[in-house]
């Protein structure tokens, strides 16, 4: 993921399994895809991957789409099923 503003985050995993982020400065900030260039939010909510890296919605599932449900992290050549992937929520 890639913070458009310099901003600090606290990341940690729910008891749910989830993974919530926060902002630790007031300023709004925006996160962006690195796959799909476009902006999380609440209608292009992260997913987290297993190895942990953060990516778009969309940007996953449309990899998945074309793979047969496999999503590849680009970072680490990581290869998973999209159900294994876990919704991120940034508060």
């Amino acid at each position: 993921m890639k913070m458009i503003a310099p901003r600090k985050i606290h990341c940690h995993r729910r008891a749910s399994g989830s993974w919530q982020f926060r902002c630790l400065k007031a300023a709004p900030s925006k996160i962006v895809c690195y796959v799909a260039k476009e902006l999380m939010d609440t209608e292009n909510p992260p997913l987290v991957l297993p190895n942990g890296y953060v990516y778009s919605t969309k940007a996953l599932e449309e990899m998945a789409k074309r793979n047969d449900g496999k999503v590849t992290c680009p970072r680490t050549s990581l290869v998973c099923n999209y159900s294994e992937l876990v919704k991120a929520y940034i508060s």
